[in-house]
């Protein structure tokens, strides 16, 4: 079954687009996407200076109106390219704009809990959920979170699940799961996204390699219970 996911722009984009702040993504059977972010084309700058608009109004009235007045009103993603002309068949490259959407209620839109820890109190149960973030080249990131229940005096603290996050991504890569990949030739490698979505599946030569890609690991859930 597909998957829907929404999106949601922190960018307040105007009504004269005709494009909401909100959007969905659809993720069909069988395929993965583990991105934080997603974004919508909406026009090129070529280099050679020539300005090209996505918008159906702006086809229609053979100008690029609205967006060039878009990108004065709000921050787009923008990403430079290569592309085959399609009438001469040169290759060329420009620069693309992209209106900028995050995942609905994404971890990285959450704030750091700075309130409360696990204290192995022997009548308390804990509900944690941490985000690990990963960095690469150009871009390119990967948010993963982790949950976990613990109660009681021998209970789990946060420094021992940062401990087994080694173990965890082991265990990834012998399952071929989260986007973590084996080749038969024992190559790894494990998905990664830009800030439009944009995949990368970035080659690691060990877990301890992928364990130096790692910028930040913080608690964003840590809910407790007092129970007799």
């Amino acid at each position: 079954m597909s998957k829907i996911i929404e999106m949601v722009s922190y960018e307040n984009i105007p009504e004269y687009t005709g494009l909401g702040n909100t959007t969905v993504i659809e993720i069909r059977d069988g395929c993965e996407w583990y991105g934080h972010a997603y974004a919508t084309c909406v026009g090129m700058i070529k280099d050679d200076k020539t300005v090209e608009s996505y918008f159906k109004i702006d086809t229609q009235n053979g100008n690029t109106e609205i967006f060039d007045k878009l990108r004065n009103d709000i921050k787009l993603i923008e990403k430079h390219c290569n592309f085959m002309d399609r009438e001469s068949m040169d290759l060329r490259s420009g620069t693309r704009y992209f209106i900028p959407y995050k995942v609905k209620d994404h971890c990285s839109t959450k704030p750091t809990v700075i309130d409360s820890y696990v204290d192995r109190c022997s009548n308390v149960h804990y509900d944690v959920e941490y985000e690990i973030l990963l960095v690469a080249e150009d871009g390119f990131k990967r948010f993963i979170t982790v949950e976990y229940e613990s109660e009681g005096s021998f209970s789990s603290i946060f420094f021992d699940q940062v401990e087994s996050i080694e173990d965890m991504f082991e265990e990834w890569f012998e399952e071929n799961s989260h986007g973590f990949r084996i080749a038969e030739d024992g190559y790894r490698t494990v998905a990664f996204y830009d800030d439009s979505g944009e995949k990368c599946d970035i080659d690691i030569s060990s877990v301890r390699e992928l364990l130096s890609m790692i910028t930040s690991i913080r608690v964003i859930k840590c809910d407790r219970k007092i129970f007799d």
